[in-house]
């Protein structure tokens, strides 16, 4: 793992992880393949990123919440909303419970893309601090009507909305200068 996590070249960092795996008897920790990763994917190697995760799964490799959460970051990052969501999806193929703050990431993300209602069709629910952090990503980028049909949607999907879900909407028309709105949403 030294040698790999002390190269700055990642793509040489790749050749000696596959150069070690040909020696009899050797089997490369989680950690060298997490370092790997990590070092292929913040250079935009994706496809060198996919084939190190295919590997983990076939050598059942017991996978931690952390490699996901640097992945979401990293094609975050890399403006890649569409892969984020798969790696957050790739967590369930590798029985990895996402977190919070896996979903919430995601969630503002997607809401960045306008890929939320797909991910909520995919039906993923979010739960109450979710739904704030969707709330706010909504009325931060002015998207009240949005905002003001997620609320709607928290009561029929059984979670209640409490007095900060309220707030943060009625804030954004009030913001927007859109009293109506606001109005609306005490209603």
């Amino acid at each position: 793992m030294k040698l790999i996590s002390a190269r700055s070249d990642p793509l040489l960092a790749e050749e000696i992880f596959d150069v070690a795996i040909t020696q009899p008897g050797f089997r490369h920790s989680y950690s060298s393949f997490l370092v790997l990763i990590l070092k292929l994917g913040r250079s935009k190697h994706f496809s060198l990123v996919d084939d190190l995760l295919v590997r983990l799964k076939s050598d059942q490799y017991r996978v931690t919440p952390t490699l996901f959460s640097y992945l979401i970051k990293i094609y975050a990052e890399a403006d890649l909303p569409e892969k984020a969501l798969s790696v957050f999806y790739k967590m369930l193929e590798f029985n990895v419970k996402p977190l919070p703050r896996h979903l919430n990431r995601i969630l503002e993300l997607l809401v960045s893309h306008h890929l939320l209602e797909d991910m909520l069709n995919k039906g993923f629910e979010p739960d109450s601090l979710s739904y704030t952090t969707l709330l706010n990503s909504l009325c931060r980028k002015k998207k009240l009507r949005e905002a003001y049909k997620l609320l709607c949607r928290m009561k029929v999907k059984g979670c209640n909305p409490d007095i900060v879900h309220y707030n943060t909407v009625i804030l954004g028309f009030c913001r927007e200068g859109t009293a109506m709105g606001a109005v609306k949403v005490l209603e």
